[in-house]
């Protein structure tokens, strides 16, 4: 495995990390905290633990050149956040998004 294969693998590992702790606070809700390891912080904090850690893997996968060193942009982000928040009225009108939290 090169260098490159590499990252690209703790791009994937950090990812499912991500995942796994945005399942945990959607089963369990944000505040809990793992009763088994509870220095870790609760689900709120350890989901933006998790998505730091995928964004030191981008910049370091950025800085050998996997990506474009420019690759955060502004524009892509709200293109995404605009089509995430399209769906997100869908779902309200299909009546599965619902609740006092709701980002439409």
């Amino acid at each position: 495995m090169n260098a490159i294969e590499y990252l690209l693998t703790k791009v994937a590992e950090e990812a499912a990390e991500v995942a796994m702790a945005a399942h945990k606070a959607t089963l369990f809700g944000l505040e809990d905290v793992n009763p088994l390891n509870p220095e870790a912080g609760n689900n709120r904090q350890r989901l933006a633990d998790e998505l730091n850690d995928l964004i030191a893997v981008a910049k370091m996968c950025a800085e050998i050149g996997i990506i474009p060193p420019d690759w955060e942009s502004k524009d892509a982000q709200c293109k995404k956040a605009a089509k995430v928040l399209t769906w997100a009225r869908y779902s309200a009108e299909r009546g599965t998004l619902n609740g006092e939290e709701s980002i439409v």
